[in-house]
C-alpha cells in the first residue's frame, strides 16, 4: 500500500482553524481601505521598490486587501489563484526574504516569477493573536535586489501596524 503524497504547503494553507482566522477578519472581498493603503505605500516608498501589498491567503487564492503599484488587470482583480511566494511566508513567523527568485530552485517556478516578472520577494506574515498566519505583507522587484536588515526591520514593522489595524477590524466586528 503506497502513501499518498501530500502537499506540505497546500496542507498548511488549508488547515481549518487558519482559514477561519482568514474568514474572522471579515476583510476578504472588501474593498481598500485607506489606512491599510497608506502602510503600502509607506513601504514602496521606505524600500524603493515598484509594488507593496497586503495579501490575505484563502483555500485558493491570495487576496489583495491593500497594494501599491499594481497594474492591470491586478490593479482591479486584487486576487491571484494558484502558488505564490505568500503561501511560503505563511509558513513561518519569520519574514520570508528571496534576493533573486531566478537563481533558487524553490522559488524560480512560482508562476509569478515569469507572468509578473518577479525577481525578488520580501514577505513579512501576518500573524493573529492566537498565532494563526493570515497572510503577509510583502515587496516585490522586477530585478535581483539584496533586501538589506533595514528593509527587513521596515516591513516588520508595517506589518506589525497592519496587524494592528485588522485586530482593530475584528475587535469591532466582534464587539
Amino acid at each position: 500500500m503506497s502513501k499518498t503524497y501530500r502537499d506540505p504547503i497546500q496542507t498548511r494553507i488549508e488547515r481549518p482553524q487558519r482559514l477561519a482566522a482568514v474568514v474572522r477578519t471579515g476583510l476578504l472581498d472588501t474593498p481598500p481601505e485607506p489606512s491599510l493603503d497608506q502602510l503600502t505605500a509607506l513601504a514602496a516608498q521606505r524600500l524603493g521598490v515598484p509594488a507593496t501589498f497586503i495579501s490575505l491567503v484563502d483555500r485558493d487564492r491570495d487576496f489583495y486587501k491593500s497594494h501599491f503599484g499594481f497594474g492591470e488587470p491586478l490593479n482591479s482583480v486584487r486576487q491571484l489563484e494558484g502558488r505564490t511566494f505568500c503561501h511560503y511566508a505563511i509558513g513561518s513567523d519569520q519574514p520570508l526574504v528571496i534576493d533573486d527568485t531566478t537563481r533558487d530552485p524553490v522559488y524560480r517556478d512560482v508562476p509569478t516569477v515569469t507572468t509578473l516578472g518577479v525577481r525578488s520577494y520580501l514577505g513579512v506574515p501576518l500573524v493573529m493573536e492566537d498565532g494563526e498566519v493570515i497572510g503577509s505583507f510583502c515587496a516585490i522587484d522586477f530585478e535581483p535586489r539584496h533586501w538589506r536588515s533595514e528593509d527587513v526591520a521596515t516591513m516588520v514593522e508595517l506589518a506589525q501596524a497592519t496587524m494592528r489595524e485588522i485586530r482593530l477590524r475584528v475587535g469591532q466586528a466582534e464587539g
